[in-house]
């Protein structure tokens, strides 16, 4: 067996050997793991629950790391929901943070997560300048996931501009990263809104050629999430 329910299991009984052992450290690790399992199956509220105690923990302990990743994932629940300021704040807390500790690729991701937010509340401008940050972060530091994220969402916003062929460069390095990493996932989302940025100008045959590569690959290995 496989995927979030399966590894929700495992880390509860890394958290029970962690209780065993009064490690606070495991334990808020096992939490936080535990927390995301839930995130990606769903489950908003037992992830919060989950990630909270894994916050508190950690901040008890002295684990920077393990806190930071807790109060990013914090970010992503509230965004979930919806409550894209409470995203935005739990972001920004998270890049301080890892700035702090080092964390940079961390860092990276959070950058990205923050475009993603303002992008959804309006702030177009805002949201270029953390997807920079971002591609810059990912770059000086080889996170090739990182940049190929910031990549595509520069490429949707200077879709959303008019800025068709920077948009077109964007994603095609993107493309290119993601088929180094044989991330089809990434290539699917990618191609996705390369199909988007066909339709726009009105170039329906690559548009649906894009499409359907997307839909080819969506249906081997299920939708992006």
């Amino acid at each position: 067996h496989s995927g979030p329910e399966a590894a929700i299991r495992l880390w509860r009984r890394s958290l029970v050997r962690a209780r065993q052992l009064a490690d606070t450290d495991g334990m808020a690790a096992a939490l936080g793991n535990i927390g995301m399992g839930f995130y990606r199956a769903g489950q908003l509220d037992s992830a919060e629950a989950g990630l909270t105690r894994s916050r508190l923990l950690a901040e008890q302990a002295g684990d920077g790391r393990t806190a930071v990743n807790a109060i990013a994932a914090l970010g992503s629940v509230a965004r979930e929901r919806g409550h894209f300021r409470t995203a935005q704040d739990l972001y920004r807390t998270a890049t301080v943070l890892r700035r702090r500790i080092g964390d940079f690729r961390g860092l990276a991701a959070d950058d990205n997560d923050l475009g993603a937010v303002a992008e959804q509340l309006g702030a177009l401008g805002e949201a270029e300048r953390a997807y920079g940050e971002a591609l810059g972060l990912g770059r000086d530091h080889r996170q090739d996931e990182a940049v190929a994220t910031a990549l595509v969402n520069l490429g949707s916003l200077a879709t959303l501009r008019g800025a068709y062929d920077t948009a077109l460069a964007r994603y095609d390095e993107a493309l290119a990263l993601y088929r180094e990493r044989d991330d089809q996932g990434g290539l699917a989302f990618t191609l996705r809104d390369l199909g988007r940025l066909a339709l726009v100008r009105g170039d329906y045959p690559s548009a649906r050629a894009r499409f359907t590569d997307a839909l080819d690959i969506y249906r081997e290995t299920g939708p992006a999430t």
